[in-house]
C-alpha cells in the first residue's frame, strides 16, 4: 500500500517510519506553519535519511497520479488542502474544518458541546490580560485555569496552589507578567478525576471507545512545567460505558448527521457533580494514539490507517493497558548523538531526530524527542506504576472503576 502522510510539525514521522517498515511506500508531506520555521536548519533536519519528505504542495500539485494513494493528516493543519482533497474523492483519514475548529478555538468547542448536554465549568473569554486580571480581582475565592483560545495547549497554565485564592493570586501574577499571543480563555478550576475518552467514528458510526489517563507536566510524579503529555495509559471500553454515554456519546447525533469519520474526544474533569468538560481535540497524532497502535494492535499499523481511510475499519485491539512516555531534549540542543538500545527500537515513536552516518541525532526543533512505548517505559520512567501523587493514573483508574464508570 502506498501512504502520504500531511505533518505541519513532524508529529507524524514516527507513522511514516513505521509504514515503511511494514514494507508499504511512505511519504512524509510538509508544510510548515510559515516561511521562517520551514527555513531553519532544525526543521530542516527533521526525519532526514529515515524516510521520503517532500513538500505538501508539491505533492498537490502531482494528486492526480496519486489517485491509489492513503491521505493521512497527523494533526489539525492544513485544512484547505484537506478539504480540497475530500472534495475530490481522495481517500483521506484525519484533519478537515470540523476537528480543527474543535481543537483550535475552544469557545466555539465549548458552546457546541453545551447545545448536546456536555457542559464545561463557567469559561469567560478575553483577549487582553488586564481585563482578565480585572474579572479574577473580582472573583478572588475562585481558582481559574489559563487556557489559550487559538493556540498551542501546551500553552496552558494550571495553578498548582490547591486553596482557590491562593490559585487566584498566583494566575493574576501570571497575566501580569505574560503576554498571551492571542485570544484566551479563564476556566473554574475543578478537582477531580480527569480523563480523556475518545470514540472512532466511521461514517457516523461509532466503532471503538478507548479511555487515556495522561500526566500533563514535565517531571516524575507529575510535577513540573506543563507539556502536551508527558506519560500516559490507554486502554480500550465500551462503547456503552457510563464514561462514554455522559461525554462524547452525548454527541453522537451530531457525528452521525455529519457522518463524520475520525476521532472524537472529551477531556473532562469528574467530581460529584458530575462530567465537565476541558477541552475536545478530535486530532491525530497526540501520544494516545502510538500507544494503542504500537502496544495494543492486533493488526498491522498499514491494515488499520486504509481501513479507517475508505471506511472498511474494524477495531482489533487488546483488552489490555498499553503505556508510553515522552523523552524531552532540554533546551532544544541539535546534534547530540543518541544511544537506543536495538531490543527497545521498535518500542520507539520519533519525532524530532535524524540519522547519519549510522547513528541517531537530536534535530532540536522541539523539545519533545521520541516517546517510548509499552514494556520500554519501565526502563526510562517508573512512576506511572506509583500511587504516591495526587494524578497517579493507577490511583485515577482505581476510582474510575469504582465509580463503575467503564
Amino acid at each position: 500500500m502506498k501512504f502520504i502522510v500531511a505533518t505541519a510539525d513532524y508529529s507524524g514521522l514516527g507513522l511514516a517510519m513505521r509504514l515503511q517498515q511494514e514494507g508499504h511506500v511512505s511519504t512524509l508531506a510538509i508544510q510548515p506553519p510559515n516561511e521562517d520555521i520551514g527555513a531553519s536548519d532544525k526543521f530542516q533536519a527533521v526525519g532526514k535519511n529515515l524516510v521520503d519528505r517532500q513538500p505538501l504542495a508539491e505533492v498537490l500539485a502531482r494528486r492526480g497520479d496519486l489517485r491509489d494513494w492513503y491521505w493521512i493528516w497527523d494533526g489539525n493543519h492544513s485544512v484547505r488542502e484537506n478539504e480540497l482533497l475530500r472534495s475530490e474523492g481522495f481517500q483521506v483519514f484525519g484533519g478537515g474544518l470540523f476537528p480543527d475548529l474543535m481543537e483550535h478555538d475552544r469557545d466555539f468547542a465549548i458552546r457546541y458541546c453545551a447545545d448536546y448536554g456536555l457542559h464545561a465549568p463557567e469559561s469567560r473569554r478575553f483577549a487582553d490580560a488586564r481585563q482578565a486580571t480585572a474579572f479574577l480581582e473580582r472573583r478572588r475565592r475562585t481558582a481559574f485555569v489559563f487556557k489559550p483560545d487559538r493556540g498551542h495547549a501546551a500553552e496552558t497554565w494550571v495553578p498548582d496552589e490547591r486553596d482557590p485564592e491562593a490559585a487566584n493570586f498566583a494566575l493574576r501574577r501570571r497575566l501580569q507578567a505574560l503576554e498571551p499571543s492571542g485570544p484566551f480563555i479563564l476556566q473554574a478550576r475543578k478537582r477531580g478525576i480527569e480523563a480523556n475518552v475518545e470514540v472512532w467514528f466511521v461514517n457516523g458510526e461509532p466503532r471503538f471507545a478507548l479511555m487515556l489517563l495522561e500526566c500533563k507536566r514535565i517531571g516524575d510524579g507529575d510535577r513540573g512545567e506543563m507539556t502536551g503529555c508527558s506519560l500516559d495509559f490507554v486502554f480500550p471500553i465500551s462503547l456503552h460505558s457510563k464514561a462514554v454515554r455522559e461525554t462524547v456519546g452525548k454527541l453522537f447525533p451530531a457525528y452521525c448527521r455529519m457522518r463524520y469519520t475520525g476521532f472524537g474526544d472529551a477531556n473532562v474533569i469528574i467530581d460529584n457533580e458530575g462530567f465537565w468538560l476541558l477541552e475536545k481535540c478530535e486530532r491525530f497524532g497526540y501520544n494516545c494514539h502510538p500507544n494503542l497502535l504500537w502496544s495494543l494492535n492486533r493488526a498491522e499499523l498499514g491494515q488499520t490507517l486504509a481501513s479507517l481511510a475508505d471506511g472498511s475499519f474494524r477495531p482489533s485491539f487488546l483488552e489490555a493497558y498499553g503505556a508510553s512516555a515522552t523523552v524531552y531534549n532540554n533546551g532544544n540542543r541539535p546534534g547530540e548523538m543518541l544511544t537506543i538500545p536495538d531490543d527497545i527500537l521498535d518500542s520507539i515513536y520519533f519525532w524530532d531526530v535524524y540519522k547519519q552516518g549510522g547513528g541517531w541525532f537530536t534535530a532540536g526543533f522541539e523539545n519533545s524527542l521520541l516517546m517510548m512505548l509499552g514494556s520500554a517505559v519501565i526502563t526510562f520512567r517508573t512512576d506511572g506504576a506509583s500511587t504516591g501523587y495526587e494524578n497517579s493514573p493507577v490511583r485515577r483508574l482505581a476510582a474510575l472503576q469504582e465509580m463503575e464508570l467503564l
